[in-house]
C-alpha cells in the first residue's frame, strides 16, 4: 500500500520539498552567510543583477499562484472525512509515511529548520501541525483507492477505452549491438544465432541477461512498461513492440540503429498493467479531468452546498479543468 501510496503526490511533494529546501536555504544563508541582512527593514532572500528580492516580494509573486489550489486541498479533505470510509490499513500507512516523511526532513535540514518550514506549509494547507501531515498522506491514499475501484467497476467506459488508446504492455528486449546493423560481421551474426537457439530452451530473462548488450541486462531485459505515447524508443522498436500480442515474442530479429532486437510482450493484460506502481499516475494523465469528476460527485454524497460561495464551485471546476477559464 506504501508504494501504491508514493506514485500519485509526487507532484505535490516536490512543491513541499522545494518549499523546504527554500526555507531552509533562505534560514541557513540568514544564519551563516548574511545575517541580519535586510533591505529597508525586510529580510533579503537573494539578489540577481543587484536587484534585491525580499521575503515579502517572494510571497506575493508565490500566494498567488498557491492560493486556490491549497484551498481545495483542504475543501478536499474536509470532503472526503465527511463522505469516506477509510479503512485501519490506510490509517496505519498514511502513519507511517508521514513519519518517513517528517523523520527524513529533519535528517536532511536538521530538527529545528525542518519543524519550522513543515509547519508553515501544514498551515497553509488547512492543518493546525507538522503531526497532521498523517491526515493528508490519508486522503491522497483514500483518493488512490476511490479511483482505483471506480476503473475496475467501470472497465468498458474507463480502461479499456484508455487501453484501447495507448496499447500499454509490459516489454523486455534482448539487444546485439552491431557497428553497422546494415552489414553486421561474422561474430555479430553468430551471437544472434546463439540467442536464437537459446530461447528455445531458455526463459527470456536468463538469455537476456547472459547475452544481452543492453544496461537492461542485469534485470533480464526488462524496460518496463510503455504506450503509444513513448518517445525513448526508435520508431522500428516501439511498431514491433506494439503488435505483440501479450506474452508473446517477435519471430525475427528487429532492426534499428543501435543493432538487433528480439522484443518480448512480458504482459498487457487489464491485469498485468493496472498492477503497475504507476497505472494511476498514466491514466489520470491521459484523463486529467477523472480526479476531478469523482471528487465533485463525493462533495454531492458530502451534501457540500455551493449557494453561498457559488464562485468557489467555478472555481473547483476551473481547477479541476472542467470548465474553462483561469487556473492559478
Amino acid at each position: 500500500m506504501t508504494n501504491f501510496i508514493k506514485k500519485y503526490w509526487f507532484v505535490l511533494l516536490c512543491s513541499i520539498f522545494f518549499l523546504v529546501f527554500l526555507g531552509a536555504y533562505i534560514s541557513n544563508n540568514q544564519q551563516d552567510v548574511v545575517k541580519a541582512k535586510q533591505v529597508d527593514g525586510k529580510d533579503l532572500v537573494f539578489s540577481i543583477a543587484d536587484k534585491n528580492y525580499t521575503a515579502d516580494e517572494l510571497y506575493e509573486v508565490l500566494a498567488p499562484s498557491m492560493e486556490n489550489p491549497l484551498a481545495i486541498m483542504k475543501f478536499e479533505r474536509l470532503v472526503m472525512e465527511a463522505a469516506y470510509e477509510f479503512t485501519e490499513d490506510q490509517r496505519t500507512d498514511a502513519k507511517l509515511t508521514a513519519q518517513q516523511f517528517i523523520q527524513g526532513n529533519r535528517a536532511q535540514y536538521g530538527q529545528e529548520i525542518a519543524d519550522k518550514e513543515l509547519t508553515k506549509i501544514a498551515k497553509a494547507m488547512g492543518y493546525e501541525s507538522i503531526d497532521q501531515f498523517e491526515e493528508y498522506f490519508l486522503n491522497v491514499a483514500a483518493q488512490q483507492k476511490m479511483m482505483m475501484d471506480h476503473i475496475k467497476e467501470n472497465m468498458a467506459t474507463t480502461y479499456d477505452v484508455w487501453a484501447t488508446k495507448f496499447k500499454p504492455r509490459l516489454i523486455s528486449h534482448i539487444l546485439v549491438k552491431t557497428a553497422d546493423p546494415k552489414n553486421p560481421t561474422q561474430q555479430e551474426k553468430d551471437k544472434m544465432t546463439q540467442v536464437t537457439e537459446a530461447l528455445k530452451t531458455k526463459d527470456f530473462s536468463v538469455v537476456a541477461t547472459e547475452f544481452s548488450d543492453d544496461s537492461s541486462a542485469s534485470s533480464g531485459g526488462f524496460l518496463g512498461e510503455i504506450t503509444t505515447t513513448e518517445t525513448q524508443f526508435v520508431e522500428p522498436f516501439l511498431k514491433a513492440a506494439l503488435a505483440l500480442e501479450s506474452g508473446a515474442t517477435t519471430s525475427d530479429w528487429v532492426e534499428t540503429e543501435y543493432g538487433f532486437h528480439m522484443i518480448r510482450n512480458d504482459g498487457s493484460t487489464s491485469e498485468d498493467i493496472m498492477k503497475q506502481t504507476d497505472f494511476l499516475s498514466k491514466y489520470t494523465t491521459a484523463n486529467p479531468t477523472f480526479r476531478g469528476e469523482l471528487m465533485l460527485q463525493l462533495a454531492q454524497k458530502a451534501n457540500v452546498d455551493y449557494s453561498k460561495n457559488p464562485e468557489f464551485e467555478t472555481i473547483l471546476k476551473q481547477q479541476y479543468g472542467l470548465i474553462k477559464g483561469e487556473q492559478k
